[in-house]
């Protein structure tokens, strides 16, 4: 896109700047490749009657939201979980626990962990000044991780069979001392 004015030069930061974003949220580490595309993505740009780019809009699609609970054996979950773990906001959210702790991150065989080459840290720093560019204030920012934080911490709840009126079920281990009552408990605070 070219053309100047400052309108211009913000619709196109806002449409590059995206990307990291989406990246960190539906982008994961195969056997393949370290950084794939685990969701579709349509760019609508808009213009005026001149060409020049006035906004535009981001389709995201067919999401392969069961790798949240169960990434393939040898890969990693979505990268915002790794970024968020290694980013100094990890303990104010709550998160401070090593990834192999957390169930969604370790369903892959937990080998996956560290990816030669890729800075989970300094990509996080990326992700967050994306989404500062792209217009979310601080406290959306904090919203979003604390929620990223909390489905690490659901994935630790465990279950219990349960027998009622003759009827089989389940119910959450919610004793507090439990790992699953601790998990439980971190994810409501969050």
């Amino acid at each position: 896109v070219s053309g100047g004015g400052p309108q211009v030069e913000q619709t196109k930061k806002v449409f590059l700047e995206s990307n990291p974003v989406l990246e960190a949220f539906g982008n994961a580490k195969t056997l393949r490749n370290n950084n794939s595309s685990r969701f579709g993505k349509y760019f609508e740009l808009k213009f005026d009657r001149f060409g020049a780019p006035i906004g535009g809009l981001v389709t995201n699609y067919l999401l392969e939201k069961s790798r949240i609970v169960n990434p393939g054996r040898g890969e990693r979950n979505f990268h915002i979980f790794y970024q968020l773990l290694s980013s100094q906001l990890a303990d104010s959210l709550g998160v401070k626990e090593p990834a192999a702790s957390f169930a969604y991150l370790s369903a892959g065989g937990g080998k996956a962990v560290k990816v030669e080459g890729v800075d989970d840290s300094a990509e996080m720093e990326v992700t967050l000044n994306a989404m500062k560019s792209v217009g979310m204030k601080n406290g959306q920012i904090k919203s979003i991780l604390s929620l990223v934080g909390a489905i690490l911490h659901l994935g630790n709840i465990e279950f219990e069979s349960i027998q009622m009126e003759g009827v089989e079920g389940c119910r959450v281990i919610t004793k507090a001392s439990t790992p699953s009552g601790i998990a439980l408990r971190k994810a409501c605070e969050l």
